[in-house]
């Protein structure tokens, strides 16, 4: 790669030929005593100008003074074409203007030319031609060098809309345009660090376990508050959030990212040898981070989106089945208990009739068991109806209604349950029915496996906020190996 962008460097000078190369030799050696004062002259020209030290040595170099005094101490002329191509790289990401590059290079030509006059000899038209053409070579390795520089910048942007695109995960996508990042400010490694909405921990995006976040002190967050290029001196460690970068790197690159004003991310880049960040690099650096945050953004809620669809299509299929669970529930009961009594009386009555002409007290005795199963018939028909659709709900209220269920569960299961109940404003029907079905569906949970003694339920309603909160002293289970098995599914109709 070194070797393809001297040949790219070198080709201006190739232009040139020999013939201009041995003037230009000729004319840094007739001008090698005053090269000194020449640059003394440049340097305070573009300091009155207001160039920063930065810039200032950037321009010198692509002049043709540095041409001068290259060949003068036995250069090649490729070698000032590479340099030029170098600090023309430079000046891009310095964000020095074309035009004032431009008159850098005129002025120092303007200042050669002056010193060509005070000389004699007949090789001075020649000499003064080949100075010219070499302001014009170096205007061409500069404009490259420029090209160069947005063209990479294009690519990078082009290379994040590519992993923005293609990307078919979170973590992929975070992945590859920290790859870009690292590939386009030659860096050797770099991390993202998002903000958790709920609290002060920063998580390194795009991983998962051990090591993944960390909790950042407020001075530490203040000194990363804007961006920062930092070395690997002790007191600047501690602003690198990668433990394991620490000692590893010998600069870094810190780049904050807000979100309405609030701090919400944080990019930093290792580099293997120390390296300036230029104004260039920062702002692009800082749109594409931004690129990269507002890709994340979308990838998590493309992710939570997946998610929510596939519960839903979970939900949905096991809606299914808890429904035909239902079906069967009520059909098993409704034979094994109304239908069984129904045919037991159908067979007591069929008794009784038989014996109506001779067996008085016997009959008696019958008619008595009959209306004992016929009791029991209705009473099982009612509760089938009144867990289709609870009357006590629809005709006395939520409150009354969990009463209700809270004397059945005792009574069926043994288990001593204690309540509050503070409804402070009125709960919208359709709310009702859905607090008594989770009411319900707690309450048969607890009974059939939770093997409690007691159970506490308290319901409020204040505020426009409803609570309802069931809790027993029994077994318990952990919530996610719960929620992970699919053979139950109390805990998906509740949710």
């Amino acid at each position: 790669m070194r070797e393809r962008k001297v040949a790219e460097a070198a080709a201006p000078a190739q232009k040139l030929g020999p013939q201009q190369e041995d003037a230009l030799r000729r004319l840094a050696g007739l001008l090698a005593p005053r090269l000194r004062a020449l640059e003394t002259r440049l340097e305070s020209e573009l300091r009155r100008r207001g160039f920063a030290p930065s810039e200032r040595s950037a321009l010198k170099a692509i002049t043709a003074l540095a041409a001068l005094k290259l060949l003068s101490g036995g250069h090649a002329l490729a070698d000032f074409f590479e340099q030029a191509d170098y600090y023309g790289r430079r000046l891009a990401k310095l964000e020095v203007p074309p035009a004032g590059i431009l008159a850098c290079i005129e002025l120092v030509g303007k200042a050669i030319a002056e010193q060509l006059r005070k000389c004699n000899g007949h090789q001075i038209t020649e000499l003064d031609g080949a100075r010219r053409q070499l302001e014009l070579a170096a205007i061409v390795t500069l404009n490259n060098a420029f090209y160069q520089v947005r063209e990479q910048e294009s690519q990078a942007f082009y290379a994040l809309f590519q992993a923005e695109l293609h990307s078919r995960s979170h973590q992929e996508l975070i992945t590859r345009c920290l790859e870009t990042v690292v590939g386009w400010a030659h860096a050797s490694e770099a991390r993202l660090y998002l903000k958790d909405p709920s609290g002060p921990i920063w998580r390194l995006a795009g991983a998962d376990g051990v090591g993944s976040e960390c909790t950042l002190p407020s001075s530490i967050l203040r000194r990363l508050a804007r961006p920062r290029q930092f070395g690997s001196n002790g007191c600047e460690q501690a602003m690198v959030l990668e433990p394991a970068w620490r000692g590893r790197f010998a600069s870094y690159w810190s780049l904050p990212l807000r979100r309405r004003g609030c701090l919400q991310a944080i990019l930093q880049l290792a580099f293997s040898k120390p390296y300036q960040i230029l104004p260039r690099e920062l702002r692009v650096l800082s749109a594409a981070a931004e690129r990269i945050l507002e890709a994340s953004e979308k990838a998590c809620l493309a992710e939570q989106l997946a998610r929510r669809e596939q519960q839903i299509r979970r939900l949905a299929q096991q809606m299914v089945e808890i429904e035909q669970m239902e079906r069967q529930r009520i059909s098993q009961d409704l034979h094994d208990e109304a239908g069984q009594s129904l045919l037991c009386l159908r067979l007591q009555l069929e008794t009784l009739s038989r014996q109506a002409t001779r067996d008085r007290n016997g009959l008696k005795v019958g008619l008595r068991e009959a209306v004992r199963i016929l009791e029991r018939t209705i009473e099982e028909i009612r509760r089938l109806v009144r867990d289709l659709s609870p009357a006590v709900l629809e005709h006395f209220g939520l409150a009354r209604a969990v009463r209700h269920l809270l004397r059945q569960f005792q009574k069926s299961y043994g288990i001593c349950a204690q309540h509050k109940i503070e409804l402070k404003q009125p709960v919208p029907k359709g709310l009702e029915r859905v607090v008594y079905r989770l009411v319900q569906e707690c309450l048969s949970n607890a009974g059939r496996h939770s093997r409690a003694r007691r159970l506490k339920l308290v319901l409020q309603c204040d505020d426009n906020l409803l609570r309802l909160r069931v809790e027993d002293d029994g077994i318990g289970f952990e919530l996610p190996q719960a929620l992970a098995r699919r053979q139950g599914l109390g805990l998906v109709g509740l949710q």
